[in-house]
């Protein structure tokens, strides 16, 4: 792994460390399929390909994220969780607020 792989890892890194918890919300994709959130993802696609592949590996990761956030939306009023005053969407530990103007959220 070069310089510019690692910075950019350092750089994920730090907005999941000091971004991340203050927005109010976990990343649809890792709420609904349960597996890492699209910063992780792409963590670890540098990790493993480098900065380059991983770039070009995020629209479509952006675009399941997107279609998570519509798929929590969707469910029936009597399954889908509450929501609390900011409204974000708790299922269990983890909080996802559907903003209809982000085509994906991350954490």
């Amino acid at each position: 792994m070069n310089y510019v792989d690692r910075w950019a890892i350092a750089m994920a890194r730090n907005y999941q460390k000091h971004a991340s918890p203050h927005k109010g919300y976990q990343c649809a994709h890792r709420v609904f399929h349960g597996d890492s959130s699209c910063s992780e993802y792409f963590c670890q696609r540098v990790a493993q390909e480098g900065l380059g592949p991983a770039i070009a590996q995020m629209p479509p990761r952006f675009r399941a994220c997107h279609a998570a956030s519509l798929a929590l939306k969707a469910l029936p009023k009597r399954s889908r969780p509450e929501r609390d005053r900011e409204g974000c969407l708790w299922l269990g530990e983890a909080a996802c607020c559907v903003l209809e103007f982000l085509p994906s959220c991350d954490g």
